[in-house]
């Protein structure tokens, strides 16, 4: 997303996929829960600024609950 400058959904597509060694089981669904609770809480900021900004408050957030 970052480097190619693609939009999530694209990147997902193109990179999240069994050809590239993702499967959506076991310890990969981690990413792929990374990537949703971006999707969902992101609101067009890029992942880079979400990833500074928003997702440690999230992350602690999420693990208080057990989630």
């Amino acid at each position: 997303m970052i480097v190619e400058q693609q939009s999530l959904d694209a990147a997902l597509a193109s990179q999240l996929t069994w050809r590239q060694g993702h499967f959506k089981i076991g310890g990969a669904k981690i990413i792929d829960d990374f990537f949703e609770l971006y999707h969902k809480t992101g609101d067009g900021q890029p992942i880079d600024s979400w990833i500074k900004e928003c997702y440690p408050r999230l992350f602690l957030e999420l693990t208080a609950l057990g989630v």
